[in-house]
């Protein structure tokens, strides 16, 4: 699994057996992030993410907030976290920000036991602890009568493995009605959907974790009048060749294996469907689109996971619908994207083309295992809402289905 592309908070308490980990430490991971972008005259919702608490629980104290080195905004705490995956949102009012963008120190305060501890932005090592940044603006995105935008491919804490996590489900609606989306699709991982809540190096044929997701998607669409959930997975297929590619599946209610990249049975490289497999399985209601089809495979991934990239002829599969080449990576990916979508229509393959950003947790920085055991990366790529996509609706309620 560490071979993968890894494009979320880092998981640093795993480790192999005999292997010295660097980045491991005997606290939770504490991450702290906001949307990159606010309208102005909206509070800025600050995300503060405890992860692996029930391993080394910490009480909270205290999330100050210091805005430009000038003003300050804390709120107090006397709160336990012990659980898995646990998070808080504080939302710093309004009068806090002028337009333009603000650079934001989070300093988190913590016990653990009696000793008291700090951290600033992040408690991983090697990051740079440096202010996370949001631009607050006085003009709405841009919009057309009866369009709606959206991210279409997230990930939240149902993707949770060996390296990567997401943040929930909640917090990242309340990030994505902050950032201005209309609607997100939750694409979390075949691999992860089918384990066991409480390790993700066992699976669970009953399906719990998926189960809840589902359950889960439904009540947040429920709840909200002018928000929606499309519920989804990124499933690994076998391309034509037998490597593992991406597919991203939406509203389809029944899950769809595959692990042949998941990492959790070395040596097993073989995921449960070829792509053919997997589309046939899909009803009239349900979607397919081939995930970041422009990526290039890295050489490694190739050799120990059996991954390869999305062919001509894969993209030219009956039953798939179109192509997510906008992915929030960087411009040469998006034009060699770009010019696969124009041969293609050349050659009369009429696929729709999708925006995602494969966001993992990321609004303002991504974090990310560089050198497994040894550094953590940082860079601002793949944040939700980056890229959108834009669909022609009648007015009304938006649910999965429309």
């Amino acid at each position: 699994m560490w071979l993968l592309p890894v494009l979320s908070y880092a998981e640093v308490h795993y480790r192999f057996k005999f292997f010295f980990n660097w980045l491991h430490r005997a606290q939770p991971e504490i991450i702290a992030d906001v949307p990159q972008r606010v309208q102005a005259g909206k509070p800025v919702p600050l995300l503060v993410v405890i992860k692996d608490a029930h391993r080394y629980p910490i009480t909270l104290t205290r999330i100050s907030a210091l805005i430009d080195q000038k003003n300050v905004f804390q709120q107090e705490f006397n709160r336990s976290f012990d659980r898995l995956y646990q998070d808080v949102i504080v939302r710093i009012p309004p009068e806090y920000f002028t337009p333009g963008e603000h650079r934001i120190n989070v300093k988190i305060e913590y016990r653990i036991g009696d000793r008291v501890v700090v951290c600033y932005n992040d408690n991983y090592r090697t990051t740079s602890h440096a202010p996370l940044v949001v631009r607050i603006t006085e003009q709405n995105y841009p919009r057309f009568e009866n369009c709606f935008f959206g991210d279409l491919h997230v990930h939240t804490n149902y993707t949770t493995d060996q390296i990567e996590f997401g943040a929930s489900l909640k917090a990242t609606v309340q990030m994505a009605q902050a950032l201005e989306l209309d609607f997100i699709a939750v694409t979390d991982h075949s691999y992860d959907l089918d384990d066991d809540p409480n390790d993700y190096l066992s699976n669970d044929p009953d399906l719990p974790k998926w189960r809840r997701f589902q359950a889960e998607v439904a009540e947040v669409n429920q709840n909200e009048n002018e928000f929606c959930v499309l519920p989804g997975e990124e499933v690994s297929v076998r391309n034509e060749q037998g490597r593992n590619i991406h597919l991203l599946i939406f509203n389809h209610d029944r899950f769809i294996p595959g692990s042949g990249d998941s990492g959790e049975r070395w040596l097993r490289f073989y995921s449960e469907h070829s792509l053919n497999e997997a589309l046939a399985q899909l009803d009239d209601r349900a979607a397919a689109f081939g995930a970041h089809p422009a990526a290039r495979t890295p050489l490694l991934q190739k050799w120990f996971i059996h991954r390869g990239d999305w062919t001509n002829a894969d993209m030219r599969t009956p039953g798939l619908h179109g192509l997510q080449f906008l992915n929030g990576a960087d411009r040469a990916e998006e034009r060699r994207g770009l010019l696969l979508w124009k041969n293609l229509l050349l050659a009369g393959k009429k696929l729709f083309i999708l925006a995602g950003n494969d966001a993992h947790g990321n609004f303002s920085r991504t974090r990310q295992i560089g050198v497994p055991f040894v550094n953590i990366a940082e860079n601002e790529q793949h944040l939700l809402g980056a890229w959108r996509t834009g669909l022609f609706l009648s007015p009304g309620k938006l649910t999965p289905q429309r």
